[in-house]
């Protein structure tokens, strides 16, 4: 999860190809690593990655 933190939405959308994983399950395990460092862990609070932004708004 951590690398692809870094990753711009074309990289992520590969990097999630390349590893066989879903987009949910990075969201799934983004939401619990925050939770686990006792940030938000529900939707809607905290901010969205930048390129989750740009793929709701499409």
């Amino acid at each position: 999860m951590t690398e692809a933190a870094a990753l711009s939405e074309r990289e992520v959308c590969e990097f999630l190809r390349r590893e066989g994983l879903h987009e949910a399950q990075l969201a799934e395990w983004r939401m619990a690593a925050l939770e686990a460092l006792g940030g938000p862990a529900k939707p809607g609070h905290g901010s969205a990655p930048s390129w989750r932004v740009r793929e709701l708004e499409r």
